[in-house]
């Protein structure tokens, strides 16, 4: 029979895989482990993002117990610019280095989705208890709220 590997624990010690696809399939990206991840194609438009990541989640109206996340663990858009990220993301994935199991707050770019300076030790905290001390300042962009003016 074969092993049980527990993979969040095994995922960072991962240096190579293989897959094999037949037919017209073709991979475009390649998210080993990620929860929170999307197609980059998409990361201009956060509705769409948002929508991606809803379609993969749990719940009776998705996937139920097989999709990949919570519902409420998703990207949050600006209220009246749906483009655009929310620039502190409060309900993001935990991971395998999260303490308490508890979802994380992050500065991103407004305008990618993408973690601010891709340092999650910096620009991130894991909101156990509703404990995030992320103001964000840095990743706010008011010109694409309101406009150069």
């Amino acid at each position: 029979s074969p092993d049980v590997l527990c993979t969040k624990a095994v995922v960072s010690t991962q240096s190579t895989g293989k897959a094999t696809i037949s037919g017209s399939a073709a991979f475009t990206r390649f998210a080993f482990g990620k929860c929170t991840t999307w197609p980059d194609s998409l990361s201009s438009n956060c509705t769409d993002v948002a929508d991606y990541i809803l379609e993969r989640s749990k719940g009776a109206a998705r996937l139920y117990v097989s999709g990949n996340i919570l519902q409420t663990l998703t990207m949050k858009c600006v209220d009246g610019k749906p483009q655009y990220y929310q620039w502190l993301q409060t309900a993001l994935h935990p991971d395998k280095e999260s303490k308490n199991g508890a979802p994380y707050c992050c500065c991103v770019n407004m305008e990618t989705g993408a973690l601010y300076e891709d340092d999650k030790d910096k620009w991130c905290t894991e909101d156990y208890l509703n404990a995030c001390t992320q103001l964000c300042l840095e990743t706010y962009q008011s010109e694409l709220i309101y406009g150069d003016s």
